[in-house]
């Protein structure tokens, strides 16, 4: 195997696949792209053994079609050649159809990243976020009883003009309480030509940054508590780098003993969730 990894992107935006591209060919990896999700579908068959298929881009419209297209099951083979991994999907977009194939599919990473935003109702509108609190906990909650080790990350907004102290804390409360498992803070700051930039009741910066710190705190917990709670479960992984490293369908990367190639299907235990992810490989059972 040459070990290069070919990645399948299906976008319409040429100019950031380019750079993408160039990106990767310095890594010495290579990339595929195309337009319509039936050429990314000969692409996918065309991949060998053993490769892995990351950062899948969905267009709007086929979006769910293309994943159960490309998640369906190859008879005679007992697991996937490839594995997908949504890398962000709109709350909106994340139907119930979307988390069934993920629940089902052992070609679908469970992994989904859902941007929140906040969690004031008030603030959402001004953001013109088209959801309420309490229908994007509902779609998460939903997630975590369907897919209990889920990897469910999120990004956050802190510090948007209007955010007062009361909107802050009904994020942290809601956030503490959240199955999500892993958060990326954004400190508001003006962007010129945005509708935000010329709002009122800008927040001070050092309250924004302190609010932002607040944050990752809570989202650091998260993640240990998602790290924890893995402790002795078992997944598939695929090696990377010089195979003493694996990536779990959850999203987790975890140190294994040497002794596995690069790009290869592995069973793993988790054996070490604290201070760093360690597992231990599961010899002779069917991948």
């Amino acid at each position: 195997m040459s070990g290069v990894i070919r990645i399948v992107i299906i976008d319409d935006n040429m100019s950031s696949l380019e750079l993408l591209s160039t990106a990767l060919e310095r890594e010495g990896l290579s990339i595929h792209t195309a337009n319509d999700p039936r050429q990314g579908l000969e692409l996918v068959r065309s991949l060998r053994p053993r490769m892995v298929i990351t950062d899948l881009v969905m267009p709007r419209m086929s979006g769910l079609e293309l994943l159960r297209a490309l998640s369906a099951e190859r008879p005679g083979r007992p697991g996937p050649l490839v594995r997908f991994r949504i890398s962000s999907l709109e709350p909106m977009d994340c139907s119930r159809e979307v988390v069934d194939l993920v629940a089902t599919r052992d070609s679908l990473a469970s992994h989904f990243h859902l941007p929140l935003q906040h969690a004031s109702n008030r603030l959402l509108k001004a953001m013109r976020r088209p959801y309420t609190l309490a229908e994007y906990a509902a779609l998460v909650d939903d997630i975590r009883s369907r897919i209990p080790a889920a990897s469910i990350g999120s990004d956050i907004i802190v510090g948007f003009p209007g955010e007062r102290d009361d909107d802050f804390d009904q994020l942290c409360e809601y956030l503490a309480r959240s199955p999500l498992t892993h958060l990326h803070v954004f400190p508001y700051s003006d962007r010129p030509g945005t509708v935000a930039a010329s709002m009122g009741g800008k927040v001070e910066g050092g309250v924004v940054r302190s609010r932002a710190a607040r944050v990752r705190d809570i989202g650091q917990r998260l993640t240990s508590a998602f790290r924890a709670a893995q402790l002795g479960t078992v997944h598939r992984a695929l090696t990377i780098g010089d195979g003493t490293v694996a990536v779990t369908g959850n999203y987790l990367k975890v140190r294994i003993p040497p002794g596995c190639d690069r790009n290869e299907w592995v069973m793993v235990r988790i054996t070490e969730a604290v201070e760093s992810m360690s597992a231990e490989v599961i010899r002779g059972v069917q991948l």
